[in-house]
């Protein structure tokens, strides 16, 4: 499985590609801070539901803007 993740460094923000078996870094792609926000969101939101079984993509949403409502400005 590929996990997605955000990584931000100082001002510069990624959005990376992890092989779960491995741990290892299969891509990166740089991102612009709407970009992040919106990708790191979107992530929180698949991790949501993944670990909450049954959860569907509009529950999760709301849990994830209530915890992080600096990722929906």
């Amino acid at each position: 499985m590929i996990t997605k993740r955000t990584l931000k460094v100082g001002e510069e923000c990624f959005l990376e590609y992890i092989d779960d078996q491995t741990g290892e870094r299969i891509k990166q792609i740089p991102l612009d801070e709407i970009e992040y926000n919106h990708k790191t969101a979107e992530a929180l939101i698949e991790g949501h539901m993944r670990e909450n079984q049954g959860v569907g993509y509009d529950k999760a949403l709301v849990a994830v803007s209530a915890r992080y409502p600096e990722l929906f400005i």
